[in-house]
């Protein structure tokens, strides 16, 4: 896990975060707290909530969203996306919401419900997360020849080898 982490850590690298808001409940507007889990996870994925709270959930008016803008929300679900979205077009149709611009924009990431949990299978929820906020960091660059060649050509592992050696001893001349 930590392992597949550092990895998402040096895809993401140098790109900015994005500011989100994950969504815990509608009505009432409920987020997360700086402190909680899945505020690091958001972090792990790129991302940074508006919410500054201390409180673990706390209730956010959707005056201080408007207030914020921020870039994406963030919901999780046990449904796919493409089931989740029609939920988007009741969520902006509900009163005040409209003037969120990730909701008229549509820009709306749905991920696993593995991320309301603290176990192995978040960091799948984290890179899922990742992806659709930065989808830029996660297309392959071409491979330059080079590495091609290092690919199709890997070098000999000469540790066996090198070990074998370091254990002979020495032979003395008489």
């Amino acid at each position: 896990m930590q392992r597949h982490l550092a990895d998402l850590q040096k895809r993401l690298g140098a790109v900015p975060p994005k500011r989100v808001l994950f969504v815990v409940w509608t009505q009432p507007l409920i987020s997360v707290g700086k402190d909680t889990f899945i505020a690091d996870a958001l972090r792990h994925a790129g991302a940074v909530s508006i919410v500054n709270a201390e409180q673990y959930w706390p209730q956010v008016s959707l005056e201080e969203v408007a207030r914020l803008q921020p870039d994406f929300l963030v919901f999780s679900a046990s449904h796919s996306e493409a089931v989740f979205l029609p939920a988007v077009d009741v969520l902006a149709a509900l009163p005040g919401w409209s003037i969120v611009e990730a909701v008229s924009n549509r820009r709306i990431a749905v991920i696993s419900e593995a991320v309301n949990r603290p176990a192995p299978r978040i960091v799948w929820a984290i890179e899922d997360l990742a992806r659709q906020l930065h989808p830029d960091a996660f297309v392959e660059k071409p491979e330059s020849r080079k590495e091609r060649l290092q690919k199709d050509n890997p070098s000999p592992n000469l540790q066996p080898l090198r070990i074998l050696l370091s254990r002979q001893t020495p032979r003395r001349l008489k």
